[in-house]
């Protein structure tokens, strides 16, 4: 029973993140933000534009769509669930399920 119950616990949770990164833009026309990581948040404070020399830096990075960015800004440590499936340009395109503010930038 108690191991029944623990399934159920886990499975309504939505289990484990698929991206953890940075926000390094956010996009209000579109909808969307850049998510990236291999990048301290301290450098992308001082990023002004997002070019190529910009994304070679990275390790990975996401357009993620799919929900208002509301309150969220550049600098803010966020997790991603993602629904469907993902573009795999760079940075790829996918759609998030959910979103979660793990850290915001207080700048």
């Amino acid at each position: 029973m108690i191991a029944l119950m623990s399934l159920f616990f886990v499975g309504c949770s939505g289990g484990e993140s698929d991206f953890t990164g940075y926000v390094l833009d956010v996009d209000q026309e579109r909808n969307r933000l850049l998510v990236v990581s291999g990048i301290s948040k301290e450098e992308i404070l001082e990023i002004q534009t997002v070019d190529f020399a910009v994304l070679d830096r990275l390790e990975e990075a996401y357009w993620v769509s799919g929900k208002n960015p509301g309150n969220i800004k550049k600098g803010d440590y966020i997790e991603v669930w993602f629904r469907g499936d993902i573009a795999t340009s760079f940075p790829a395109q996918a759609e998030a399920k959910r979103i979660v503010t793990l850290e915001r930038n207080q700048q």
